[in-house]
């Protein structure tokens, strides 16, 4: 696993001034800090936008299964990283496999890009072997995607996309899954830990393509 200024310390030194990583931030906490205005929530940016996602942070640092990470400057969240069981609107979401975990999201503000928060908080994540025994699934929504703030095309931010999560043992997936088949440029990310069980991997993996319906005789 690569190693990152997240693992000593939990302070990432960086252009800006040192940058506070916290690996698992509580509710409480959450409520202290306001998220920097930079963040957004499915692709829209303001302080509307910024408020619906710091409500969505709460939750899921709440939920008994959930984990938001953060970067902190200032007194404001600047970064985050999320995980929790998946969506129930997704159809691994459906199948009984307690191993398997959504990384639900990861942003980085806008005024905080190219400082290697996103790198770092996934390497606090990941780093500790916590989710080795598990199943992590993340999927990237194009009409999620900052292309206005990050100045790239479609195609391009997939592929940023791609190559930050493979540094951290993910591998692109493929499936029939309508929400990732919507958009050609969707991806589905699957990081299999290296303790993960066997039958909850193949569990997973016969979720990824419907069988065909059987033909009537």
């Amino acid at each position: 696993m690569p190693a990152g200024p997240a693992a000593s310390g939990g302070v990432l030194q960086t252009a800006r001034g040192p940058i506070a990583l916290v690996g698992r931030a509580d509710p409480d906490l959450l409520g202290r800090h306001p998220l920097d205005p930079g963040l957004g929530a499915f692709g829209h940016y303001g302080p509307h936008a910024a408020a619906v996602q710091a409500g969505a942070l709460g939750r899921v640092a709440a939920l008994p299964e959930g984990r938001v990470l953060v970067a902190l400057h200032e007194g404001r969240v600047v970064a985050f990283v999320t995980f929790h069981p998946p969506d129930k609107e997704i159809r691994w979401g459906k199948a009984v496999c307690p191993e398997l975990l959504e990384l639900g999201g990861i942003e980085v503000s806008r005024a905080y890009r190219g400082l290697g928060l996103a790198p770092a908080l996934m390497g606090l994540a990941f780093g500790g072997g916590e989710f080795d025994d598990r199943i992590v699934v993340a999927t990237g929504y194009t009409w999620c995607w900052d292309l206005e703030g990050s100045g790239l095309s479609k195609t391009a931010y997939r592929q940023r996309i791609v190559t930050l999560f493979k540094r951290f043992g993910f591998d692109e997936h493929v499936t029939d899954e309508p929400n990732i088949r919507f958009d050609w440029c969707n991806v589905l990310m699957v990081r299999v830990g290296p303790r993960a069980p066997l039958a909850a991997h193949r569990r997973f993996l016969a979720t990824l393509f419907e069988r065909p319906a059987q033909a009537a005789a």
